[in-house]
């Protein structure tokens, strides 16, 4: 799910102009192409794009966690 992002990112980054970033959202890493549960594929697509749209402060936030 994520070796496209991990394969592109640094030519993506050095497109970008000064002080833009890019950052992977998507679901996590897993050998199975689909998660096996419509239920739980809507929820993780809902979260996806919620994430995706979401002002860059949700970043911010995240990393606040993290810290």
């Amino acid at each position: 799910n994520q070796g496209a992002w991990y394969q592109i990112r640094h030519k993506l980054a050095d497109a970008l102009a000064s002080g833009q970033s890019l950052r992977y959202v998507g679901r996590p890493r897993s050998a199975a192409p689909a998660c096996g549960s419509y239920a739980l594929h809507q929820a993780q697509q809902q979260a996806l794009v919620s994430e995706a749209l979401a002002p860059a402060i949700t970043a911010v936030k995240r990393k606040q966690k993290s810290a």
